[in-house]
């Protein structure tokens, strides 16, 4: 049988050996109280983990549980009055401990922020630390009635300016507690009941009013970001193929506000064109729904987006890849491509959010030449929708549609290249008038 284990020890001769003594502890410091050494230190340690950045509480934690509990703590202790100067003696030492952990805190927050903060999904914490910076020192300073309440009328502002109202309103709720409390209490001077009101009332509007005015800013400029999106959608497309077209055409005079108003008058009749063509589908070939789908207007994009369509439009998808799909064999390799067996779920119909309704497809490539210009796609409810002859009239219209396109490249790149002559004819018309064409001319009939 083992020996059963316990403090003897046995040595290699055999003979047991006395068991080791505890170590004595040291009078008055249990290991499980606060001042015993160990625990001492893993607090500090823990502190330093929390200012430095490099304590977690998990991978997925995005709340920083730790931080804020150390600033709630320097903002009780704000509370307790602590920052005031008749609390006690060493009145410099206590206001620099109260105030050196939540600057740590802000300019760690400012100059590594969180992830969730910089995807703004919560305040930086840089808004809690400045709040109870400034509530130590409006303590400091003798209370809401002194100058120092200028400081956190700015902390405020600047949080609500970054955070927004509903962010920064709790902490200012928080500084107008740790600051009106002591006085109330007596652990810090006295303030007049007015000064506290309207402290609190200045810290309500810095919180509210900065971040709506900026809020209200932002919005009427993503407003007007999506009109410009809107006005370039227009000609975005017809911006790509000119300057792709541009280099063998030119043309004579022409300005720059004649050849923006030709190119959007251009897109929307050939908008319209297209548009008719897709109703003209429908109903010549008893098609469920025809959709053309258009090369986005970025010259290094890749997507395939619906700029017409026409019949039940319920499950198209507004953009779809040059490569996936029917839209690979029609729009890369320029042949018609169709499909009489349609499964659910089916990859090839990428167009589609649900292939349950649809029987059979045809996708008609739109070219003209070398050029490229989109994709035709006609859906039909039933595997025998088309027949022979409605596939060569949906293949005649879309050539219609390819050479109206074409058309109206090639005029746009023609109004462009007359806008660019004719610059170029005022560039030389100004440079001439500093060129002496006499001696130009003798140089070259006499030459050296």
């Amino acid at each position: 049988m083992r020996a059963r284990r316990g403090n003897t020890r046995r040595s290699q001769s055999g003979r047991v050996r006395a068991p080791r003594p505890a170590p004595r502890a040291h009078p008055g410091l249990a290991t499980g109280t606060f001042r015993s050494p160990r625990n001492r230190l893993r607090l500090s340690t823990t502190i330093e983990r929390v200012v430095s950045g490099r304590y977690v509480l998990g991978a997925a934690d995005e709340v920083p549980v730790a931080e804020l509990i150390l600033l709630l703590a320097s903002a009780a202790c704000v509370a307790l009055g602590f920052a005031s100067v008749d609390r006690a003696e060493l009145f410099p030492a206590r206001l620099l401990a109260i105030m050196t952990l939540p600057t740590a805190l802000a300019v760690r927050s400012s100059l590594r922020p969180s992830p969730a903060a910089r995807r703004g999904t919560r305040a930086p914490l840089w808004v809690g630390a400045v709040a109870v910076i400034a509530a130590a020192l409006v303590q400091a300073g003798g209370g809401p009635a002194s100058p120092l309440t200028l400081i956190a009328f700015f902390a405020i502002g600047a949080g609500s300016l970054k955070a927004g109202p509903s962010r920064t309103l709790p902490w200012a709720l928080v500084t107008t507690l740790v600051v009106c409390v002591p006085s109330w209490v007596g652990w810090a001077p006295e303030s007049p009941p007015v000064a506290q009101a309207l402290f609190l009332l200045a810290l309500v509007i810095c919180a509210i009013f900065p971040g709506r005015v900026i809020e209200a800013e932002r919005r009427a400029h993503g407003a007007t970001r999506a009109e410009l999106r809107r006005f370039q959608e227009e000609t975005g497309q017809l911006n790509v193929e000119t300057s792709v077209a541009l280099p063998a055409i030119r043309g004579e005079e022409y300005g720059y506000e004649e050849r923006d108003r030709d190119l959007r008058t251009i897109s929307r009749e050939l908008q319209a064109d297209m548009d008719r063509a897709c109703n003209l589908l429908v109903d010549g070939t008893g098609a469920m729904c025809a959709c053309v789908y258009r090369p986005d207007g970025q010259l290094q994009s890749n997507r395939l987006v619906a700029v017409a369509k026409a019949g039940d439009t319920a499950g198209l998808l507004p953009d779809v890849g040059m490569r996936d799909g029917i839209f690979g064999a029609a729009y890369k390799g320029r042949s018609p491509v169709s499909l009489r067996s349609v499964r659910d779920e089916d990859p090839r119909l990428a167009h589609r959010l649900s292939c349950s309704t649809i029987g059979a497809t045809i996708a008609l490539p739109l070219v003209d030449g070398d050029r490229r210009f989109g994709v035709i796609v006609l859906d039909w409810r039933t595997e025998d929708g088309f027949s022979d002859e409605t596939r060569m009239l949906a293949g005649s219209i879309a050539d219609m549609v390819s050479r109206l396109i074409a058309r109206a490249v090639d005029l746009t790149s023609t109004r462009e290249g007359m806008r660019e002559n004719h610059a170029f004819y005022e560039a030389c018309r100004e440079v001439s008038k500093h060129v002496r064409i006499d001696a130009i001319s003798e140089a070259h009939g006499n030459p050296a």
